[in-house]
């Protein structure tokens, strides 16, 4: 995927100087419709994280999911891939995330790993109010059908 296709979120911080972290996450509804999320101190996310060393961006959104929220997935499909300019107060460091979006399904469950992740069910709309990262915001939309304008 060439990196001028990637859609871009965020505004870079002038002279700042940016890591790429390269990520997998999880859109996942229940039976319901709800949407999986995990709240943190920084907010509502969805479950999923940064690659480990010799990880695709699959594996890390399957074990993170777990890792995250107890839940284990499959992935179903690909919903697209966007940048994310963000600074980690907690790392001193600025990040250009390229999040890598899998639709997914729940097929176990397990515990959680990361005590300060609460996993939480939310109407789409709630969450789309709620989500930190406008990254996540698009695709979730996406994934609904109703793309960011």
């Amino acid at each position: 995927m060439d990196a001028d296709d990637i859609p871009v979120f965020g505004e870079p911080e002038p002279g700042a100087t940016y890591v790429l972290r390269p990520g997998g996450y999880a859109v996942i509804f229940d039976r319901e419709g709800r949407l999986a999320v995990v709240a943190t101190a920084e907010g509502l996310h969805l479950p999923g994280g940064g690659q480990e060393a010799g990880e695709t961006p699959e594996i890390a959104a399957i074990r993170e999911v777990a890792e995250e929220s107890g839940l284990r997935v499959a992935l179903e499909e690909t919903i697209g891939v966007a940048d994310e300019f963000v600074f980690v107060r907690s790392e001193n460091t600025h990040y250009r995330k390229r999040c890598w979006f899998f639709r997914a399904m729940v097929v176990g469950t397990g515990a959680p790993s990361e005590p300060d992740h609460e996993l939480r069910w939310m109407t789409a709309a709630a969450a789309l109010e709620g989500l930190h990262h406008d990254s996540q915001l698009w695709a979730v939309q996406k994934a609904l059908g109703t793309p960011r304008s």
